[in-house]
């Protein structure tokens, strides 16, 4: 369970999905959708947890949640601070 409002994961999960659109990112061709990615950059952001473990109960390689949380986003969040 994921404690934060409905509308901040709807918004969170409108960035990919608007990012993707713009360049043409074909459906299924990420591992994660928008939603899930949403969810997994949310509970990182919210529980401060190890990437490679959130990366595993979301079904991802280490790899890709480390990249996923690390890379800058052009209009999306900015990485998190220490």
């Amino acid at each position: 369970m994921l404690d934060v409002p409905r509308h901040v994961v709807e918004y969170t999960t409108r960035l990919p999905t608007g990012h993707r659109r713009r360049i043409g990112t074909p459906k299924g061709a990420r591992v994660l959708g928008p939603f899930r990615q949403a969810v997994f950059v949310l509970r990182w952001f919210r529980e401060a947890g190890c990437v490679h473990c959130l990366a595993r109960a979301a079904g991802i390689s280490r790899v890709t949640g480390y990249w996923g949380t690390t890379r800058p986003k052009a209009g999306g969040l900015p990485p998190r601070g220490n």
